[in-house]
């Protein structure tokens, strides 16, 4: 059975020369793919060519929108801004060492298109459950 990447070498090569592939922009989901990509391009050739320019599809987006992502750094100072308007108290060596796994967990939520609201409300319930004794 054919691995994907090996399919989609084989189709691209039955459309495209491989002396014109350097005129072609593939994208593929990560680092990783496009590694694999590349390997499998070299080993599909016995003759010298110029590589196509291959994107993942986050620097994908990147080029071609006018936003762009901030620093985890940066992350983690307005998240923490935006918890002292909530709590006064908070010790901020302590906020750096849990920030990591909260702002991770944002990205989830976000990249797996869950209804914050809806999470939130039942997160809310859960910590309501008098039955339910949270650690």
């Amino acid at each position: 059975m054919e691995k994907f990447l090996e399919f989609v070498i084989n189709e691209i090569l039955k459309e495209h020369q491989l002396i014109n592939i350097h005129t072609l922009t593939i994208i593929v989901p990560s680092e990783r793919s496009k590694w694999h990509l590349k390997q499998l391009l070299i080993k599909s050739s016995n003759t010298p060519f110029i590589f196509p320019e291959i994107k993942t599809i986050q620097s994908y987006f990147n080029s071609i929108s006018n936003l762009f992502p901030i620093s985890n750094m940066e992350a983690k100072f307005i998240l923490y801004n935006e918890a002292v308007k909530l709590d006064r108290n908070i010790n901020f060596k302590e906020f750096q060492n849990q920030s990591s796994n909260l702002l991770k967990s944002f990205n989830d939520v976000e990249r797996n298109l869950i209804n914050h609201k809806t999470l939130f409300n039942e997160l809310n319930k859960l910590k309501l459950c008098p039955f339910l004794v949270m650690p």
